[in-house]
């Protein structure tokens, strides 16, 4: 009987080992970990695992993201299974998240999660879903991944907060980072910071909403008062008013627009 493979995503190094030692105890196929949401969807269409498990809410993607971009590409058709620390299904799309095949927290007990992949496994294989080949859409975007291609975003964003002064030691730094990797691909979330941003950031690193605004806002304003002044005015001198520090949501959203100029993202 052939092993199953599964394809490993989180953000969180104990969930992470916890979910792998249990895959290596029950002899299952370790594809690959990520700890980001586009590596998980890179890893996916270039491995074509049986299984995902991951976290409810990645670095930069949740879920619900990753399996409606993996669905879009069409190169294959995982089965998903989220197992997360905390009860954040309420605050998952679930007319989006259909197809969740199954939703358990850590820890889990094993033998009762290694009969649920095996169950998913064996109906996923007789409903001959495991592999679809990329034909339609998936055909006429190759490279969509490569769009998103997660070292070169964040290095051009490390490269321009560098550049304009903002050191990286700074708490807002890493909000700030993944505040654009997130808009990336996820522009309409530019519109509601208080409502989505704030407080998707805030549960990845276990923190209130109001301390990951307040950081963010802490990092432009010593950008903005120490940083490198030319960059600085050449970026935001024609948006901002002479002597006035840009919101956060300006500054992500120039941020973001100079990195998808920077790296011809559409």
């Amino acid at each position: 009987m052939a092993r199953i493979s599964v394809v490993v995503g989180y953000s969180d190094y104990q969930c992470c080992k916890f979910v792998t030692d249990f895959l290596e105890t029950f002899e299952y196929t370790v594809a690959d970990t990520v700890e980001y949401g586009f590596d998980c969807i890179c890893a996916v269409n270039k491995l074509k695992p049986d299984i995902v498990i991951c976290d409810a809410f990645m670095y930069d993607l949740n879920v619900c993201q990753m399996i409606e971009k993996v669905k879009t590409v069409g190169v294959c058709d995982p089965a998903f299974v989220v197992a997360t620390r905390s009860n954040v299904s309420h605050l998952l799309d679930m007319s989006v998240c259909r197809d969740i095949s199954y939703y358990c927290l850590i820890p889990f007990d094993y033998l009762l999660f290694d009969k649920k992949l095996r169950e998913i496994a064996d109906s996923k294989n007789s409903s001959g879903k495991s592999v679809i080949y990329g034909t339609g859409s998936a055909i006429s975007q190759p490279n969509r991944e490569d769009r998103y291609d997660r070292v070169k975003c964040v290095s051009c964003i490390r490269n321009i907060l560098s550049t304009l002064g903002i050191p990286a030691k700074m708490r807002g730094y890493k909000y700030i980072l993944d505040s654009v990797l997130i808009a990336l691909d996820d522009s309409e979330i530019l519109y509601s910071l208080t409502k989505r941003l704030y407080p998707g950031l805030a549960k990845m690193s276990g923190v209130s909403a109001a301390s990951v605004e307040h950081a963010v806002r802490v990092s432009i304003k010593y950008c903005w008062d120490n940083g490198n002044f030319i960059a600085v005015n050449d970026m935001f001198g024609s948006v901002v008013k002479p002597g006035a520090c840009p919101t956060n949501g300006q500054f992500i959203s120039i941020l973001t627009e100079k990195v998808k100029s920077e790296l011809g993202i559409i």
